[in-house]
């Protein structure tokens, strides 16, 4: 029973001997540990192998992913004296708390930046009784935070937040190197100085707050976040009875809920009816695990209390009236395409990413993936961008924004380009479909992320200033089914009259489909092989999906998801958006064929040239692992010990057994078969550096004309 206290520090805040009782249950965990005495499911969350030493997060999720709620990159890995550290719970299980933080230093003029290769903080592996382990995760962040300069780390986690103000001196003997803040200490210290402001009106609302634990009895900050929600106008801020040092804990404290998850929700729902019992409406608090758990504690006891983050009580003024409704949903909801409720029927597990619920897999990534291979697979690209530019300056603006030539496309054809900021950094990779004479659709990878934002729609609104032109989001109004294979031409040519041997690769055709009277059948595709892309209004969906069912079922095609999207595309080296995240341009990312210098100008060309002309210093290389370790995003890649790159992005390659990662390296050690280590889980594993694309080099698969 020991790993089942919260270490919410009541008994040693109230403790009439003065005893530490949580330094007292720290080494009675730290001895249980090292004799292999762990509560099982903590052991598992922490080990090494499918754990947090895996992962580098307790929700095992990708590392790729934990930068997903991100509405862009502007603020990744860029020097400045603020570091937000995101931790776990807002990365993975709250994004939209990492999200309204990430707004609030931004409207408060805060210049921070968040780094690609973030890990845990370390303190879950003190929960578990493993300092050691707990020190060197800080250090991680420690020495990163140092490298792009910043001198203060701002969390909206408070165990975070510990981590680096408390803990690592403790454990390490030595002051932190940077200073430690919870974004309502630094928010709090700018509306006292007079230079933030709540100018919004909220309607009048009964809010009470809870106190975290570790917030409040560990570090003492219990006035800042009172400050803040005082200044919104509409508030009338209530207390519990048990508040500031006598607050009762959420039960979320201490890791508990791996093995003591009943224990945690009746901790919870004693602080959900103590705080109904004096008649809030809503309870706020100021750390993601508190919240989550409060949430699960409300739902549980049927309350109509309402429980967010104090900082969505900043950031969304219509919040308050949407969600304070009868709906009584205490998050936003994830959006999803119009083939959610068939991709569920099929036996879909969904996933987030970028603010979409869409399928990660349908039972089997392995047999997915080699059925798009070996036959063909359908997948739901209806979360796409489609961005329609028309207008006599439509070309102009089109050129100005893309590093590719527009102006040699026929109408009918695709073209494969990024957008790039003035660096010469990539923004974003998309492809431009020309409409017409003077008509265009710019297709991007999300129709919109967490924000509600589409980054390139913005993008081209800013650059198309002065030129006679009309920029339209169409995105809501398209759904988009992607069928990739072998089989893909006799499937496909089942559902209308267009001649599809006449359509070559990059090339599109407008047509009947399906049953809707006018469709784009485009000879496009993200996995490597032939494939088409069928895009048709939103309001004949489903006329699609049951058509695609039908015809596919005799060649065996399978429904596939997330997971086998990106395990093909690692096979051919295609580039995800984590793979340009740091700063990333065409030239480093090895498509330096789609930068056309002699189009005349366009955004990002001058430093691409210089770029060019002094030759690049890192490239995007292939890897594949000499065992079966997959590894996370930042993970360094070594040669003769020296750590010559990073991991950007991974997936398991099973069409050629091995799991395979795109990863910057320098430009001197981009050598296809060199033998190179990556360190992962502590520790380094055999690896080589690879030809791009791995898997059909030539691209036979992809183009077999005729």
């Amino acid at each position: 029973r020991v790993f089942a206290c919260t270490e919410c520090r009541g008994c040693a805040e109230h403790c009439f001997k003065y005893l530490s009782t949580t330094d007292i249950y720290e080494a009675m965990k730290e001895d249980l540990a090292r004799r292999g005495l762990l509560p099982a499911r903590l052991a598992a969350g922490l080990a090494d192998e499918g754990g947090l030493g895996e992962y580098h997060n307790v929700y095992q999720g990708e590392q790729e992913e934990r930068l997903a709620w991100l509405p862009d990159f502007s603020h990744v890995d860029r020097e400045a004296e603020v570091l937000f550290f995101v931790g776990c719970t807002s990365a993975y299980a709250r994004q939209n708390m990492a999200l309204d933080t990430y707004n609030l230093l931004v409207q408060a003029g805060i210049n921070f930046t968040v780094l690609s290769d973030e890990w845990c903080c370390g303190h879950p592996y003190l929960a578990g009784g493993m300092p050691d382990k707990a020190l060197s995760y800080m250090e991680h962040t420690l020495i990163a935070a140092q490298r792009v300069g910043a001198r203060q780390i701002v969390t909206n986690c408070p165990g975070c937040q510990r981590a680096f103000r408390d803990d690592y001196g403790k454990l390490s003997g030595k002051p932190a190197p940077v200073e430690s803040l919870h974004v309502v200490e630094m928010l709090a210290d700018r509306l006292e100085r007079g230079e933030l402001a709540m100018e919004r009106h909220r309607p009048k609302i009964a809010v009470t707050y809870h106190d975290p634990c570790v917030l409040g009895r560990w570090m003492g900050i219990y006035e800042a976040p009172r400050q803040l929600l005082r200044a919104i106008p509409g508030i009338s801020l209530v207390e519990m009875p048990r508040n500031r040092r006598d607050g009762y804990c959420c039960g979320a404290g201490g890791m508990i809920r791996y093995d003591f998850s009943e224990m945690a929700d009746l901790a919870g729902a004693d602080r959900v009816v103590e705080a109904t019992g004096v008649g809030a409406e809503m309870m706020l608090s100021a750390c993601p695990a508190c919240v989550m758990q409060l949430q699960q504690s409300r739902q549980k006891t049927k309350s109509r209390l309402k429980v967010m983050d104090i900082s969505r009580s900043w950031t969304s003024p219509s919040w308050w009236r949407s969600r304070c409704g009868r709906c009584g949903r205490s998050e936003p909801m994830m959006k999803r395409t119009v083939f959610y409720h068939q991709e569920l029927q099929a036996g879909a597990k969904m996933r987030s990413a970028q603010g979409w619920e869409m399928p990660d897999h349908f039972g089997d990534p392995r047999a997915e993936h080699l059925a798009v291979r070996g036959s063909a697979g359908v997948f739901d690209w209806a979360s796409t961008g489609e961005i329609e530019i028309q207008g006599r300056d439509a070309l102009a603006l089109v050129q100005k924004v893309i590093v590719n030539d527009a102006s040699r496309m026929s109408v009918g054809r695709v073209l494969y380009t990024t957008m790039c900021q003035p660096d010469g950094a990539i923004l974003s990779d998309v492809t431009i479909y020309r409409l017409g004479e003077d008509r265009y659709w710019c297709m991007t990878a999300w129709g919109s992320n967490q924000a509600g934002q589409r980054p390139e729609y913005e993008w081209l609104l800013a650059q198309a200033c002065g030129l006679d032109v009309c920029i339209t989001d169409v995105s809501s109004g398209v759904a988009l089914l992607a069928v990739q294979g072998p089989q893909a031409h006799a499937i496909v040519s089942q559902l209308g009259p267009a001649d599809l041997r006449a359509l070559r690769y990059m090339w599109f055709t407008e047509t009947t489909l399906a049953g809707a009277p006018r469709a784009l059948v485009s000879r496009t595709g993200y996995t490597g092989e032939l494939g088409y892309e069928l895009i048709v209004p939103a309001e004949y969906a489903y006329d699609l999906w049951d058509a695609l069912e039908i015809a596919g079922q005799p060649f065996g095609m399978c429904h596939a998801g997330l997971e086998t999207a990106f395990s093909l595309r690692m096979e051919k080296g295609y580039i995800a958006r984590f793979d340009f995240m740091d700063g990333v341009t065409p030239l480093e990312a090895g498509m330096g064929w789609t930068v056309k210098f002699d189009k005349g100008e366009f955004i990002g060309r001058d430093a691409m040239a210089k770029q060019q002309a002094e030759g690049v210093r890192r490239k995007l290389v292939s890897v594949a692992m000499g065992d079966e370790t997959l590894p996370a995003g930042g993970c360094p890649i070594l040669y003769d010990g020296v750590v010559v790159g990073k991991v950007t992005s991974s997936a398991y390659g099973y069409s050629v057994g091995c799991p395979l990662a795109l990863a910057l390296v320098a430009v001197d050690r981009a050598r296809t078969d060199l033998p190179v280590d990556v360190e992962a889980g502590g520790r380094l594993h055999p690896a080589r550096i690879v030809q791009r694309p791995f898997f059909d080099p030539h691209g036979t698969r992809l183009r077999p004309e005729g």
